[in-house]
């Protein structure tokens, strides 16, 4: 029951923290929720590509834990556990390998992939 509780605390937690961001993209406008709901998807793509000029690295980095911890956990309740009976461990180290090592070495990866990419063309 304790690991049940934890593990519900991590999702909601998790989810409602990314819904808040998410939503308040716009708070400061003044806008009702349907402006906000309609403009969300081009606000938030613009802060995600503010995020990737400032720090590149660093977003694909988040972005992959991200994805990580979110496949793991799917893949978890598709195997059969419950929504809140997952495997912390198991879904920390997935995480762990979407933040440093994906994220890092893809960004890295598709430079050098371009670089060559553009050598080839120019021939």
């Amino acid at each position: 029951m304790r690991d049940r509780s934890i593990n519900a605390t991590i999702v909601l937690g998790a989810s409602t923290y990314t819904l808040t961001k998410l939503l308040t993209i716009d708070q400061d406008y003044g806008w009702t929720i349907f402006e906000i709901l309609w403009y969300m998807p081009e606000h938030n793509w613009s802060a995600y590509e503010e995020a990737l000029k400032a720090n590149p690295v660093l977003a694909n980095m988040m972005i992959s834990d991200f994805v990580y911890s979110l496949g793991d956990w799917i893949a978890q309740c598709y195997e059969g556990k419950p929504i809140f009976e997952f495997d912390r461990t198991r879904m920390f180290r997935s995480s762990l390998v979407g933040f440093t090592l994906h994220g890092s070495l893809l960004h890295y990866y598709y430079h050098f992939y371009e670089m060559i990419l553009r050598r080839t063309c120019q021939v």
